[in-house]
């Protein structure tokens, strides 16, 4: 939870989700230096449903993931880079649906869209992130469906071998020799 995650998003989308969500969780695993405040701000919220967690072991992430309905991903508007949280990956290899909220120039919003495992929307726009999560809480087929499409989209392009294979062509595309 540092800099770039963009979590306060998060918690301000959570705050109208408590509201129209009827037993609604938020669990935040993970530790980083934006921690206290995030909690603070949590507080300030009044959120009642926002659990923190410790970083988790890798084990334990996933299962975290699989229990959820849905897994979010965040990023700050400023981020000027075509990152790819890894996250997103870990998340359509359990086959949940994610909601991304990042920089348009963002890998993810188009491994997002390619895929159709989830929703993206525009970094901090907390107000649409709350739309995204209740369009997917409305509609536990469409949850499913994003879900299978993303694991098949993290079997098909996030293997070792295709990784590998891609990474050579990169390498040679640059004019790497590679042996």
């Amino acid at each position: 939870m540092g800099f770039a995650q963009g979590v306060d998003d998060i918690l301000k989308a959570a705050a109208p989700l408590e509201k129209e969500i009827r037993n609604f969780v938020l669990v935040l695993a993970g530790s980083g230096v934006e921690l206290p405040k995030l909690k603070k701000l949590s507080h300030d919220l009044g959120l009642k449903s926002v659990h923190f967690l410790p970083h988790l072991p890798e084990e334990n992430y996933i299962e975290l993931l699989q229990a959820s309905d849905a897994c979010l991903v965040t990023l700050v508007k400023s981020l000027r880079t075509p990152v790819v949280p890894g996250k997103l990956q870990c998340i359509m290899a359990v086959g949940r649906p994610a909601v991304c909220s990042t920089p348009s120039t963002s890998d993810a919003k188009r491994i997002l869209e390619e895929s159709k495992a989830g929703i993206w929307v525009d970094a901090g726009e907390h107000n649409s992130l709350t739309r995204a999560i209740l369009e997917l809480y409305s509609d536990s087929n469409l949850r499913e469906e994003m879900g299978k499409k993303g694991r098949l989209y993290a079997e098909e392009h996030f293997g070792k071998e295709k990784c590998i294979d891609r990474y050579i062509q990169l390498l040679e595309g640059a004019g790497t020799a590679v042996e």
